[in-house]
């Protein structure tokens, strides 16, 4: 049997210690993709809040320069999220400390915070809705985390309709029985994101969740990572996320995650019927 000299145990080791860095640093430079991949996305949020400032009558006279100064302000945020990103990605071997943020105590109202900057993101040309029952539940979901998986799902949607379209997303029991109904709880909550697009064809059903698979041509490097961290935030959280198909065309994104604690209820059951039938979606 050989032996092997000290030498040649050194050298194994630098290799794999080599190779446990590697492995590091491609975590780490995934991990930026995926943040620069959002920020632009809030960053084309503000910029439509810009334009909608910038419309006749919506500020009050002698104020319409701020929706010129805030666009300023959105194009110069861009530009550095290119840089920092840049920046951050040669530098990937520093150690980055972990943010750990609260979890959500209320679903529904957190959803609801989250209208009118949708709805900007959506764009003037898309019909946005939202209806939320009232859930009074918590998630594993950060309120950072659940706006990145409805900036994601809306931009992905008012992609698919160039020409205008509509976007409804609605918040409403999972699995179980009601939110409000103490003696049958509902488990999960299931937030959808439902478009009146092409739809997704059935053959991409299995891959549109994989990193890196996009049908889009334009700017293909900085494309396929959206719904990739739409799958990877749900399944932190404890839940699932998956496309249905839908009956007249469209798409509709469901995210169904695991409810973790209740505001305490004075009686056994406190939901009408309204809130516990299940919403349109």
């Amino acid at each position: 049997m050989p032996t092997l000299s000290k030498s040649n145990i050194r050298c194994s080791g630098r290799r794999r210690s080599a190779a446990m860095r590697r492995a590091a640093t491609v975590g780490k430079l995934e991990t930026l993709r995926t943040i620069a991949h959002d920020a632009r996305n809030v960053v084309t949020a503000l910029e439509l809040c810009c334009d909608l400032l910038a419309e006749p009558g919506v500020l009050a006279e002698g104020q319409e320069t701020f929706a010129g100064e805030l666009r300023m302000v959105a194009s110069t945020g861009a530009a550095l999220i290119g840089q920092l990103a840049s920046l951050a990605a040669s530098d990937a071997s520093r150690e980055m400390a972990p943010v750990v943020s609260a979890p959500i105590d209320d679903l529904a109202e957190a959803v609801r915070q989250l209208e009118r900057p949708l709805a900007a993101l959506a764009g003037p040309q898309i019909h946005f809705e939202m209806e939320c029952l009232s859930c009074r539940r918590g998630v594993r979901l950060s309120h950072e985390d659940l706006t990145r998986v409805l900036v994601n799902l809306t931009h992905n949607a008012a992609e698919a309709m160039p020409q205008g379209g509509r976007i409804r997303v609605t918040v409403q029991q999972g699995e179980g029985g009601s939110f409000l109904d103490i003696a049958m709880p509902a488990r999960t909550a299931l937030l959808c994101v439902h478009d009146s697009g092409p739809g997704i064809p059935r053959e991409w059903a299995g891959k549109i969740f994989d990193a890196g698979f996009t049908t889009k041509k334009r700017n293909a490097a900085n494309r396929g990572l959206g719904l990739s961290i739409v799958r990877r935030l749900a399944e932190a959280a404890g839940g699932t996320v998956r496309v249905v198909a839908v009956p007249g065309g469209g798409a509709r994104f469901e995210v169904e995650l695991p409810l973790i604690h209740s505001i305490e209820a004075k009686s056994g059951f406190m939901a009408d019927f309204q809130e516990r039938a299940n919403l349109e979606c």
